[in-house]
């Protein structure tokens, strides 16, 4: 490809992809930062003006709220949602404005943080979650009158309770999200020329432009020639650590995450872009204390 203002080019493993995410990314897609310039209109001052022209161009005030609601302070709204929200809440019949006086998001969202539902479970086979066990050998203090014992020879305790999702179904339910419009499928080389007269360099910044993902890449293509469907390599980076459930108090669990390396670490490491698949529960095994 041609090299861009920077002087920035790449070379493309097989054929050139139809379209590269990238074209399409906007500062707000690969960081959240309080410096950015937002509308200094706050909504007291809306209303103020003349009652004809303020809400220009469009035909009432309603339509005007919700648009300014919309792009302001948060990025993360799509049009998806504002149709649902005026669709599926401000439009349906059992709606009330009257049962919204006096409303705290704070206080109902309380509400679902301590209510438990005992009769369904938060890890839902429709979902996918599987519930398995897990036999554990259990490591013997060494001793001076301890005889060795091979790890097949040790004993086992049994941990119950482990929730875990399969790998293949994860990577088809994060291939139809919306963030899979950014993922790289197609990897490449990528260099750099400050001009002519300089040196190419080679530019590491992304799983998908590793020698590692483009030879497997490559290694897939010719795998079923005579399959005709697009072949592409999906990297799985897997992680897990604790992870506290509220803000006082000891409850935590510690899952394990499953991220796609076909999404630019820009994206991926931002918690509002939702990059993290839940792919499995850990659970918390209760120390056993033998005499002293």
């Amino acid at each position: 490809m041609k090299p861009n203002d920077f002087g920035v080019y790449r070379e493309y493993a097989c054929a050139i992809p139809s379209y590269t995410p990238d074209e399409f990314r906007s500062f707000s897609d690969l960081c959240n930062s309080p410096n950015f310039i937002h509308s200094k209109q706050s909504s007291s001052s809306i209303g103020s003006g003349s009652p004809i022209t303020f809400y220009a161009p469009f035909r009432n005030v309603s339509t005007f709220r919700l648009l300014n609601w919309y792009n302001t302070k948060s990025s993360l709204k799509s049009f998806a949602e504002l149709n649902r929200l005026v669709n599926d809440v401000l439009l349906a019949p059992d709606f009330d404005l009257n049962d919204l006086k006096k409303f705290s998001a704070a206080r109902e969202v309380g509400r679902l943080d301590f209510h438990h539902d005992t009769s369904s479970s938060i890890f839902s086979e429709h979902d996918g979650w599987i519930e398995t066990s897990v036999s554990i050998p259990v490591p013997i203090e060494k001793g001076a009158n301890m005889p060795k014992m091979s790890e097949a020879t040790a004993p086992r305790f049994l941990t119950e309770g482990l929730y875990y999702r399969k790998i293949t179904e994860v990577i088809k339910s994060a291939l139809k999200e919306s963030n899979a419009t950014q993922y790289h499928l197609s990897p490449f080389k990528e260099f750099w020329q400050r001009s002519s007269n300089d040196p190419v360099e080679r530019l590491y910044s992304e799983i998908y432009t590793s020698d590692a993902v483009i030879e497997e890449h490559q290694a897939i293509q010719n795998r079923m020639p005579e399959c005709n469907l697009e072949k592409v390599m999906i990297p799985i980076l897997i992680w897990s650590d604790s992870t506290q459930l509220a803000s006082f108090g000891t409850a935590s669990l510690w899952p394990v995450y499953l991220f796609l390396g076909n999404l630019s670490k820009y994206v991926r490491c931002k918690p509002s872009s939702f990059s993290a698949h839940h792919l499995a529960y850990i659970p918390k095994v209760s120390p056993i204390y033998g005499t002293p």
